[in-house]
């Protein structure tokens, strides 16, 4: 068959791929399925760049080319975003290797929330047909308002002045939440929640009916839709109350008569006429030994269109590219994770799949390996697919074996951290982020001792995890000691561990910089906290910790330690977030908690003349004057004073009915008061040390600092 270049696609065509229904209704059989090779990434577009390319798309801008190939031997392949994961049923023709986010946003515009196709609606895309509200943005480039809401989202987002999206208010989602479910909606598991910032949103896969349906007009296709939505009860409770639905029907609203509507029918003229570029590469590409290479380095050089991969996502598409079943080890990982009834991944797959690899390099090549290069990655690939030990440990053969595995490996770090009395699953994120080393450092524990679930591991590791993360002066040093040491233990985890640490709070060899901050014990933490205290309110009789280099960095570690004060309101964050997915974690916009300032900002809000301002603001900024507190419950309080606090909120927030006093200060003279002043350094200081205290005791540290 001769090999076509370039091919022209409709919209149908490309959402055909993910979306089957649409199949039947293109003018002649599709001459391309494109499917995801193991080799790409995972779906990265913001809403704003959905939400804009539609615009686009409207307005008959042009939206770039992709690029496709014929099937590339040894890649699995998977479906689009809006499809069923797998394609087993579904004639992929070809791959696609660039292009992916654009094609899914296509797709997701034909995704109809009333229909039960199988499609998974993981997010709805919506238009409002009313432009006043983005008439209001000054400096907007959007003439269409279309709309997203996902599961996270449901309620969708607030545009911004310069076309960006934002989190809506609290008291929106509120009110949101309030009408869904009037509605007979579960925002939190619905996909039929509507977007809140619309005056009139409909789902745009109802507009782009009309091309393949030209027998009615854009409004009479609406209409019709929209009464057969609100004779189904089954979708909202009879008789309730639904703004957008009732407005559409309402036969006295003159929506749909006006020009912006008659706008988007020629919008919809356009789109019937669009044609989007595909590049096929040519066949002899992707055919032969040398096939995976050639792809391989291809996609390294498209890389630097679109979306830019960082170091470690490039990497992983490389690794997929070799090793196309590591998806399925990781999609594994999702069965073992110990989060009640959800099942999360521990971190971000890209990160997980570059610690294995670099767990398998340390154990076979007995040294610390602080990166996993891209050379690296082909030389491993070139010595027939890996070794035997990696390809046991992602189970790439689906050969059974005794030896340890990722997936027992995880969930033995998991059984060992996550546990009732240990950290939350968030922290172990956080940590497998931050402190990456330091989840390598468990990964090798667990594979060198088999994978034991035992009572000792349990009281250890997690005091093992969060000395690294807390107190690690440079990274990788002390990560690396403590991997040579457990790589060169011949005990049990109780003899490894044991001690681990001790001889460690030194200077690294040939550098002149500490591998790990001093770990003072509860009393002598305290007492050090004390001094510095003293000394910043301007007792200056005592020589502050700041003359003790060791100490003084274990206090600038620990005051400022958000993730200690995760550690410290554990049961809080275990009970309230559960359903939380911790591998999202990169993503602020996503968390549902907020780090409240038990003394507000506002304290200091036309307040010029402090006596002493700057060490308030020094106690102001510990954690010793925050707590988590669920995001929404926070928005509410803003700027109230700590007297105000719920009662039942005082033991989730470590305090007690004595402390509040001591984070108030009613007056505008209170803060030039010295008493106060000093009150609240010795609240603020001594809630930490209760925090320091906790994780000591309750994660054993003193075991792993002695022999």
């Amino acid at each position: 068959m001769k090999h076509e270049p370039t091919q022209q696609l409709s919209l149908m065509e490309i959402a055909a791929w993910q979306l089957p229904r649409l199949r039947a209704n293109p003018p002649a059989p599709l001459d391309i399925i494109a499917g995801i090779p193991s080799l790409q990434r995972g779906a990265v577009w913001k809403p704003a760049q959905v939400e804009m390319l539609w615009d686009s798309l409207f307005r008959g801008f042009p939206i770039g080319t992709i690029l496709l190939s014929n099937l590339i031997q040894g890649q699995k392949t998977r479906s689009g975003l809006h499809a069923h994961g797998d394609t087993k049923d579904t004639p992929v023709t070809h791959h696609m290797l660039d292009g992916q986010q654009r094609c899914n946003a296509i797709a997701l515009g034909f995704v109809d929330p009333f229909l039960h196709t199988g499609e998974r609606q993981q997010a709805c895309l919506w238009i409002d047909l009313d432009p006043a509200i983005i008439r209001k943005a000054k400096n907007r480039t959007r003439e269409f308002l279309f709309r997203i809401t996902t599961k996270v989202h449901p309620w969708g987002y607030m545009v911004n002045d310069d076309d960006s999206c934002k989190r809506l208010p609290v008291g929106q989602i509120d009110e949101a939440n309030l009408l869904h479910q009037e509605a007979g909606v579960n925002s939190k598991s619905s996909s039929l929640a509507w977007p809140h910032h619309c005056t009139y949103p409909v789902p745009v896969a109802w507009v782009l009916e009309g091309l393949y349906d030209e027998s009615t007009s854009l409004r009479d296709r609406l209409l019709a839709r929209a009464r057969n939505v609100r004779k189904n009860t089954t979708i909202y409770k009879n008789g309730s109350k639904v703004a957008w639905l009732d407005k559409l029907l309402d036969p006295d609203d003159k929506i749909l008569e006006s020009e912006y509507v008659r706008n988007l029918d020629a919008g919809l003229e356009r789109l019937k006429r669009f044609q989007m570029i595909a590049l096929v590469i040519d066949p002899a590409l992707v055919r032969g030994s040398g096939s995976i290479a050639n792809v391989e380095h291809l996609f390294q050089r498209i890389n630097a269109a679109g979306t830019t991969l960082g170091g470690e996502e490039l990497r992983y598409s490389l690794i997929k590219a070799h090793w196309p079943r590591i998806e399925v080890a990781i999609a594994n990982l999702r069965t073992v994770t110990p989060d009640g009834d959800n099942r999360f991944l521990p971190m971000p797959e890209s990160r997980m799949a570059v610690l294995a690899f670099r767990a398998i390099q340390t154990l076979e090549g007995k040294r610390f390996y602080k990166e996993l290069s891209i050379p690296n990655i082909r030389e491993l690939a070139t010595n027939t697919g890996g070794s035997k030990m990696l390809r046991n440990f992602l189970e790439l053969d689906s050969l059974a074996t005794d030896e340890p595995t990722l997936r027992s490996c995880v969930a033995c770090i998991d059984a060992w951290l996550c546990h009732a009395k240990g950290i939350p699953s968030y922290l172990r994120t956080r940590i497998a982020l931050i402190s990456p080393d330091t989840y390598l450092a468990l990964l090798i524990l667990a594979y060198r001792h088999n994978c034991p679930d035992d009572g000792e591991a349990r009281r250890l590791v997690p005091g093992l995890a969060t000395v690294l993360h807390f107190c690690r002066m440079k990274d990788g040093t002390a990560e690396e000691e403590v991997i040579k040491r457990i790589m060169s233990s011949s005990g049990g985890i109780s003899e490894t561990l044991a001690g681990i640490f001790v001889d460690m709070q030194w200077k690294t060899p040939s550098r002149n910089s500490w591998m790990l901050a001093e770990i003072l014990a509860p009393d002598d933490f305290a007492a050090a906290l004390d001094v510095d205290m003293k000394h910043r309110l301007g007792d200056h009789s005592q020589i502050p910790a700041e003359n003790d280099t060791i100490k003084e960095l274990l206090l600038k570690n620990i005051i400022k330690s958000r993730d200690l004060l995760l550690y410290a309101q554990r049961k809080y964050v275990r009970d309230n977030f559960n359903g939380f997915d911790p591998s999202l974690i990169e993503s602020d916009d996503l968390k549902p908690w907020d780090f409240d300032h038990i003394l507000p900002s506002s304290t200091f809000h036309g307040k010029h003349n402090i006596s002493d301002k700057n060490a308030v603001r020094h106690f102001y900024n510990t954690i010793g004057n925050l707590r988590i507190l669920d995001l929404r419950n926070n928005r509410r309080r803003q700027d109230s004073p700590s007297i105000d606090i719920p009662p039942e909120e005082l033991k989730d927030s470590l305090l007690s009915d004595e402390d509040l006093g001591k984070f108030h200060f009613p007056s505008k003279d209170d803060l030039n008061k010295t008493e106060k002043r000093a009150a609240f350094a010795t609240a603020v200081y001594s809630r930490i040390s209760r925090m320091y205290r906790d994780w000591y005791e309750s994660c054993n540290i003193a075991t792993l600092l002695t022999r």
